[in-house]
């Protein structure tokens, strides 16, 4: 890694290597840190991310099967909103490229502090 250089590996890179709880790291070169620290760690000040909408997309899919009975349903959407209150803290730039494989025919994600509506099934 050269000076200036970044990377960025989001939790769905990490996951497979069985690294749960971050859901995002940022590594960069600082100019002048020769004498250190040579490593910070800073807690996440957005929220949660990509962990949370898979969570809430799983826990919600457990109910397709009571939708699916009903013959009036041609299709069955989720939409997840976030922000409402600080304990819905899923921040929607974490989870911009996110997209999840899903038996719902759409989902999406509704960020009421940013005003942003993502898509985030895999369809």
């Amino acid at each position: 890694m050269r000076r200036g250089d970044k990377l960025q590996i989001y939790a769905r890179e990490l996951r497979p290597l069985g690294i749960v709880g971050p859901d995002f790291v940022h590594l960069s070169r600082t100019s002048g840190a020769l004498q250190g620290p040579l490593a910070t760690v800073s807690r996440g000040f957005w929220g949660p991310g990509e962990s949370s909408v898979l969570e809430a997309i799983r826990r919600k899919e457990q109910r397709l099967p009571d939708y699916a009975a009903d013959p009036t349903l041609a299709e069955v959407w989720l939409l997840l909103v976030t922000g409402d209150t600080w304990q819905q803290a899923t921040d929607s730039v974490l989870t911009e490229w996110t997209r999840v494989p899903t038996s719902f025919g759409r989902v999406y994600l509704m960020d009421l502090r940013t005003g942003a509506l993502q898509r985030m099934d895999d369809h």
